[in-house]
């Protein structure tokens, strides 16, 4: 029997692998949409999630994905709640994310570059 973290790190294998922005061709755990995923003590796996735009019209085909990915194999059930807050941005996207991206063709989404400017220079 796995325990919670397994269990939490099973339910982020599987979105990984079956749960992909159909715009971008990347998982939403490398695109940096999720914002909670856990498996609860009534094996149900309580995802949060949120979209580059509150009007995305891809959602339920992510949330079709996600329901797909966790099938019984993961937890009983799936509570997937779509979130606004924090807003989803470029900076969410992990390394293995901006490589994927790369690989397809999208430029700008190299490795993050944290920029410092003086004092008073914005």
């Amino acid at each position: 029997m796995l325990d919670t973290l397994d269990k939490t790190e099973a339910l982020l294998d599987a979105l990984r692998g079956l749960c992909i922005d159909p715009d971008l061709g990347v998982n939403v755990v490398d695109m940096g949409f999720i914002r909670e995923a856990r498996v609860d003590d009534n094996d149900v796996a309580i995802v949060s999630m949120t979209l580059c735009s509150n009007v995305c019209p891809l959602g339920k085909v992510m949330a079709n994905q996600a329901r797909t990915a966790i099938d019984g194999r993961i937890a009983s059930d799936l509570q997937l709640n779509f979130v606004s807050t924090p807003p989803w941005s470029p900076a969410d996207i992990t390394e293995a994310g901006r490589q994927r991206l790369a690989e397809i063709g999208f430029s700008g989404f190299g490795p993050l570059e944290v920029k410092s400017y003086p004092a008073g220079r914005a």
